[in-house]
């Protein structure tokens, strides 16, 4: 995630190396040793710093990154999440940050109404297959986007995909649980998808219940697409 702003990145590279030359030479130039002590120390002492900056780097990062969330998952404002997200699926990351955030991107496009474009990006992911939660996120958000189109085939494949997840023996037992929740939610909405109208009211009581702004409008949407009137604006 520090590669995605200027900021952190800044911090983790200059910092890291005018962090590093200052630790290692005052190390060098104020203990009093003999030269193999203080190349010892002045490396400690480099290194020492490098961490540090690094540390920095991530907290400007998560926290720059924290406020671009609010914008979509409080404010339920998904252009402008969009406007600052989209720009940053074209930097470098690592499989965990990249996915993570091409799963938010998603979600900002089911906010503003577009689950072709959040279907298309979720199925564009690859992710290793022992990377079992992340497997498992981006499947639970591709069945929630299939669902908010009213794909029924979509919604099922992902809710399989998602069991064959918790099946692997990649998947600890902590996603496991949270997955059994997620796959028995979807099942009452694939079954209300389907004609069977015995969820709809456990789906309206969440929609009435929920603290979240962005489950709130994601159920709403739902109940919508099966003909209820639920509607909540952006």
């Amino acid at each position: 995630m520090i590669r995605f702003f200027r900021a952190s990145r800044m911090t983790a590279v200059w910092g890291s190396a005018v962090g590093a030359f200052a630790g290692a030479a005052a190390a060098w130039v104020f203990y009093p040793g003999d030269g193999g002590t203080k190349a010892v120390l002045a490396l400690v002492a480099a290194a020492l710093a490098v961490n540090v900056c690094l540390y920095i780097a991530k907290i400007i990062a998560v926290r720059r990154y924290q406020e671009i969330l609010l914008l979509l998952y409080e404010k339920l404002d998904p252009e402008a999440f969009l406007a600052q997200a989209l720009p940053l699926l074209d930097r470098k990351a690592g499989t965990a940050d990249r996915v993570t955030h091409a799963v938010h991107v998603a979600n900002g496009y089911l906010a503003k109404g577009e689950p072709d474009a959040a279907i298309a990006l979720l199925k564009r992911q690859q992710v290793p297959e022992q990377a079992a939660a992340l497997r498992g996120l981006v499947a639970s958000n591709l069945g929630t986007a299939c669902l908010q189109k009213g794909d029924r085939a979509g919604a099922a494949a992902a809710l399989e995909e998602l069991k064959q997840v918790i099946r692997s023996r990649h998947c600890k037992e902590k996603f496991r649980e949270k997955a059994r929740r997620i796959i028995a939610y979807q099942q009452i909405c694939l079954d209300v998808l389907n004609g069977k109208r015995g969820g709809l009211k456990e789906l309206e009581q969440d929609y009435e219940n929920t603290k979240s702004p962005f489950h709130k409008l994601s159920v709403g949407r739902f109940l919508e697409k099966v003909g209820r009137s639920k509607k909540l604006a952006v």
